[in-house]
């Protein structure tokens, strides 16, 4: 589920400060992507979001799910790499 979290400024600024993990509206697109502030991925004025789910846990219970036993192992890695976005740019721990 997502949730509000404030919105994207004019000038490519949020809202609100410190805001992690957060989804907003593309504006080549018009989907709803993983956006960072300043990076102009979100529409102005639009709507930032904040997904109820951790994307390194998803990651994690796929990761184990499959049969990879840590992210260093080099099957996992090339197989993180073909995954769609936003994945291959979640870091892990």
């Amino acid at each position: 589920k997502f949730t509000y979290q404030g919105y994207c400024k004019a000038d490519d600024r949020w809202s609100k400060p410190n805001l992690e993990h957060t989804w907003g509206i593309s504006p080549k697109k018009a989907r709803i992507r993983m956006v960072r502030e300043g990076g102009s991925e979100s529409i102005s004025l639009g709507p930032l979001f904040k997904l109820d789910r951790d994307m390194a846990s998803i990651l994690a219970n796929a990761r184990a799910y499959a049969g990879y036993e840590s992210i260093k192992d080099p099957q996992y890695e090339q197989a993180k790499k073909r995954l769609p976005y936003p994945f291959p740019f979640v870091p892990e721990k």
